[in-house]
């Protein structure tokens, strides 16, 4: 693998290795767009150093990135992240645990698609790895990351951190080049795209012949070209793993996708939810009768399944929740649904090393948590969404042949337009 790799490549490899060979505390950070070999570049690394007896943890943003990696895990689940973060959080990782050793014996962190985390997750880890080592070691309370080599990776042009109903200098506080760590770290910048040729450049204009021009129904006109033969390609796995349509918001992707199950042969099965309050601990006993439950049923959320779920047997699902890494049952796998039970959904994974395997899906619980509702939402219902579309956020990191891109909204953050064409 190593002799595959270009100067910019072998260079970042013969860096963080050296620093992890002379066990002395470095923090680098991967920058390259699409195409320049970061992946590639994390599978070399932990392929040389795992084969010299090294730990190394991979861990990153998404779960359809983490998947990427060998051995790769979410950020959230390795390193056991709260949802609410502040300037003082650490992470839950005790002392004498299974995964205090680990972190203790561990030579080398990875973490990819690191743009898209708010800033205090890094500096979390920072705190908490600071407090964990420098138990043996007091010197590694003032080292960044208690002295551990770290390595992060990104696309400066994607998608920031989502902060929701926040403004722009809210969003650009909270990006990872304003933590206070980021002026320790050492850039390793990859310029050489590995997947174009140099002839490929006349096509970053966007050609004419890329447009939809001709239609009086937009949603129809997208399908048609983005989902051509559908009638007989409807349960096509490798046809419907190869594309989606792409749009900002979540409102218009069940439009899209509400419209094309309505094409499709077969009955509908309905999946409805089951929704409460979830009560304070100074709350009345009457407190949850306060919120009808047509109310409760009318709200949804970014990542949260809808009140209402209407599948056919050949349908794509997304998994909005990280259900069992270990068997690629993570937030963002696509599947397409072979069975519709009453209690569980049979589907196959679609893509990724685990493709082809055929799981079950429960209904599970889940929260929602929104600065605008005076309480919290329970909902109870199965963690997927049809996704013939789907948002450019949840797009980063699929690998998709033919795409679509519907703006009935326009674009409203940094990088997704990029992530949409790229």
């Amino acid at each position: 693998m190593i002799s595959s790799l270009n100067d910019e490549q072998l260079y970042a490899l013969k860096t963080i290795t050296s620093a992890v060979n002379e066990s002395r505390p470095a923090f680098y950070f991967v920058s390259g767009y699409g195409g320049t070999g970061k992946t590639y570049i994390w599978n070399t690394i932990v392929t040389y150093l795992r084969g010299n007896q090294k730990i190394v943890l991979t861990v990153a943003s998404s779960g359809v990135a983490s998947l990427l990696l060998p051995g790769g895990r979410t950020t959230h689940s390795r390193f056991k992240i709260p949802c609410d973060l502040d300037d003082d959080t650490v992470y839950d990782i005790k002392r004498g645990t299974m995964l205090a050793e680990l972190i203790q014996q561990t030579s080398l962190i990875i973490w990819d698609e690191v743009l898209m985390t708010h800033r205090r997750a890094l500096e979390t880890l920072d705190r908490t790895l600071r407090g964990l080592l420098s138990v043996t070691n007091p010197e590694l309370l003032n080292i960044p990351f208690g002295g551990k080599v770290v390595v992060l990776g990104g696309d400066p042009g994607q998608i920031l951190p989502v902060i929701e109903g926040g403004t722009k200098n809210q969003i650009i506080d909270a990006a990872i080049i304003n933590s206070q760590l980021w002026s320790a770290v050492t850039i390793l910048t990859l310029h050489k795209n590995m997947r174009l040729q140099a002839s490929d450049e006349m096509l970053v204009p966007i050609p004419q012949g890329f447009l939809i021009k001709d239609y009086t129904e937009p949603i129809p006109a997208i399908v048609d070209s983005v989902y051509t033969d559908l009638a007989n390609q409807y349960r096509n796995v490798d046809y419907l793993k190869s594309r989606a349509i792409l749009c900002p918001k979540n409102d218009t992707v069940d439009e899209i996708s509400t419209y094309i199950v309505s094409l499709l042969p077969g009955e509908i099965k309905q999946y409805l939810n089951c929704d409460k309050v979830v009560k304070a601990p100074d709350s009345h006993e009457s407190y949850d009768i306060l919120y009808q439950i047509e109310l409760l049923n009318s709200l949804n959320g970014s990542n949260f399944p809808t009140y209402e779920l209407n599948l056919k047997v050949g349908v794509p699902i997304l998994l909005l929740r990280n259900l069992n890494q270990s068997i690629g049952l993570c937030n963002g796998t696509r599947l397409i649904v072979t069975a519709l039970c009453d209690m569980v959904i049979q589907a196959t994974i679609m893509s990724g090393s685990f493709a082809g395997h055929s799981v079950l899906i429960p209904r599970i619980r889940l929260t929602l948590k929104n600065q605008k509702l005076p309480f919290v939402l329970e909902r109870r219902q199965f963690p997927v969404r049809v996704c013939y579309a789907m948002t450019i956020n949840k797009s980063q990191g699929q690998t998709l042949a033919k795409v679509g891109i519907y703006l009935k909204t326009p674009v409203f953050t940094h990088g997704q337009l990029y992530v949409a064409i790229s």
